[in-house]
């Protein structure tokens, strides 16, 4: 792979390119821009666990290259200790789903009828509106807990039972996604105290 000394003034000066085009930096493997049609973008690629990952870092119009260089410095050194940031960045985006955000890819991923999905709404809209902008990993097993109970005396065991159950699922599908980046499914907790 062709190397370039790479200056802030080179950077500015790169023309855009109808084809990806790279420039790795000589003074820093792993780090480079690259060019398209439309944008000039500062990137790392190094290899983490035997397998080769690239990932980008910021537009170069929005981003000075020593900023750039910073955290590209930052992500190589953890790749070199075996932490891939394209996973890591997978897993966080994961960790921060809302429920609403979860809810919605759920019912993408699955054949459910239109009806279910209304009465899925349902349960969320009247029992668990408030956590609808909360990120799934942080809804605990003492919240779910404690819904149970307000709903049950509210509304009924049934209502209670329903709400969580859908819940359950919810969770269960973001656990799965996240490879157990997430703590279990906190209404595993209702199933085990009988509640």
């Amino acid at each position: 792979m062709p190397t370039q000394k790479l200056t802030q003034r080179f950077v500015d000066a790169l023309p855009p390119s109808e084809k990806l085009t790279l420039y790795f930096d000589e003074s820093m493997k792993g780090f480079g821009v690259y060019t398209t049609a439309n944008a000039k973008t500062y990137f790392i690629q190094a290899r983490v666990n035997g397998k080769e990952k690239k990932r980008s870092i910021g537009k170069a119009s929005l981003m000075k290259l020593d900023a750039a260089r910073t955290e590209a410095r930052e992500i190589l050194a953890l790749m070199a200790k075996g932490v891939d940031p394209v996973e890591e960045e997978k897993k966080h985006q994961l960790c921060s789903l809302t429920l609403s955000q979860a809810f919605e890819r759920y019912c993408s991923t699955r054949s459910l009828k239109a009806g279910t999905i209304a009465t899925y709404k349902k349960f969320f809209r009247l029992y668990l509106s408030d956590w609808l902008s909360k990120p799934v990993s942080e809804i605990s097993k003492d919240n779910v807990a404690a819904r149970h109970k307000l709903i049950s005396l509210e509304h009924g065991e049934v209502a209670a039972n329903n709400t969580l159950v859908t819940f359950r699922a919810i969770y269960n599908f973001v656990h799965s996604l996240s490879d157990g980046s997430i703590p279990d499914n906190p209404v595993k907790r209702l199933s085990q105290t009988r509640q």
